[in-house]
């Protein structure tokens, strides 16, 4: 037996034996531990939140639940969460996932890009929209020729092959909001380099959440389609 100070009382409880700590496959770790004392005492003593664990101080405890148990004696069930790790970041998980997305016609390499001189430029797009209201015949561009017969046809969308590359990892402190967070940013290895011509990423999303002595990060990065983010809209400035 051994035992515990619980709370700003100080006052002493019996630790069960049985004890669990296991680190996960991300570098955190979670704790189990059971102590017993009379009833009273037990609930008038409550573990205060985010109380560090008697032996590993980087786990702090986030949740427990009290048992009443024969001889008018209380058990508290408490678990820790926090990171073992010496380095969290060696266990970071990294995740790529290429899919399709539903893209305005027009948005299309084969009459957008590149973008400051487009094959189908913003005018022959407004003879073309014309002609389709009027539902007259239309001779353009060879590009522009193509898209008249695609939106003719109902064709408004295409789909847009990209990819999304994300690293999860954990850390003991909240981190800042990333100041590139909307912005053209390079993802960390070993995110693939895109295969379309002038393609790049951007630093799409950040979030966090706390959970004991434990926050768990996820950073993600989207790549675009041919030609890239254009600059104009989606560099960090200066």
């Amino acid at each position: 037996m051994a035992t515990i100070i619980i709370g700003a009382s100080n006052l002493s409880f019996t630790i069960k034996p049985g004890a669990v700590v296991s680190q996960a496959e991300d570098g955190s770790a979670t704790a189990t531990l059971t102590y017993v004392d009379t009833y009273d005492r037990v609930t008038q003593n409550l573990p205060a939140p985010l109380q560090s664990h008697p032996v590993f101080p980087a786990l702090l405890m986030y949740t427990f639940a009290i048992k009443r148990i024969e001889g008018d004696m209380g058990e508290v069930n408490c678990m820790y969460k926090g990171i073992l790790a010496s380095d969290p970041s060696a266990y970071t998980v990294y995740e790529y996932r290429e899919t399709t997305n539903s893209d305005p016609i027009e948005a299309n390499p084969m009459f957008s890009y590149p973008v400051d001189s487009p094959p189908v430029t913003p005018e022959e797009q407004n003879a073309i929209a014309k002609a389709l209201d009027s539902f007259t015949p239309y001779s353009g561009t060879t590009e522009g020729n193509i898209l008249y017969k695609l939106k003719l046809l109902g064709i408004d969308s295409y789909l847009r092959v990209g990819g999304t590359f994300t690293a999860s990892y954990v850390q003991a402190e909240i981190p800042p909001i990333p100041n590139d967070l909307g912005y053209i940013g390079d993802p960390p290895s070993p995110a693939p380099t895109p295969t379309a011509v002038g393609a790049n990423y951007l630093h799409s999303g950040f979030s966090w959440r706390k959970q004991g002595g434990l926050v768990s990060v996820q950073d993600s990065y989207e790549q675009s389609a041919q030609g890239g983010w254009y600059p104009p809209l989606y560099t960090l400035p200066a």
